[in-house]
């Protein structure tokens, strides 16, 4: 599908905000919907599923071996950690993981965004988990990732609020990205 070519006479705007920014973005009617990960359960939001993704270890030298196909969290201990700053729902799914488990990790660095923190793994900074669609981008550099046993999934969604269906438009965004990004990648 090219969106363009159907929508001729419309320019899209896509924005990287945290968690909390998309949903006042959405409550303050200044967007229309918002991709998120593993959206917590709202009275006022409505989620429209996209697809199950996985978190993953990004590394950039060899700290860890490459006959090891995936990762247990106890192997994060002690390493140095690129944090996300404020991940929202991620955040939470990951300490339900760690919760449960004695996990040593020592941050040395916080990030902002997934991206700027596959950047510093790729400049030498340390490990980091993010999901799995910033750790296949291209960056500042090379890296590595391994996903975890057990496997450490999350839900990407489409949000927006209950009593605003989406436009005719936003739909048609929505399946334009399902079918060029998350259909084009090879899962773990």
């Amino acid at each position: 599908m090219n969106l363009k070519k159907i929508h001729q006479d419309v320019q899209f705007e896509v924005q990287v905000l945290q968690y909390d920014n998309v949903i006042d973005a959405l409550v303050e009617h200044n967007k229309d919907i918002g991709i998120v990960m593993s959206p917590f359960d709202s009275a006022y939001m409505t989620k429209i599923p996209l697809a199950k993704s996985e978190f993953v270890c990004a590394y950039a030298k060899g700290e860890f071996s490459d006959t090891i196909e995936r990762l247990h969290l106890s192997q994060l201990n002690e390493l140095p950690y690129i944090s996300i700053e404020d991940s929202g729902p991620l955040s939470h799914i990951l300490s339900s993981y760690t919760g449960d488990e004695s996990i040593g990790i020592d941050v040395s660095l916080v990030a902002q965004t997934y991206f700027v923190a596959r950047n510093l793994v790729a400049f030498g900074g340390g490990i980091s988990v993010v999901d799995e669609y910033t750790a296949r981008s291209e960056g500042a550099g090379p890296i590595k990732f391994k996903g975890f046993q057990p496997a450490l999934y999350f839900d990407l969604c489409a949000i927006h609020i209950e009593n605003r269906r989406p436009a005719k438009i936003c739909l048609d965004f929505l399946d334009f990205f399902k079918q060029n990004f998350l259909e084009n990648h090879t899962p773990l």
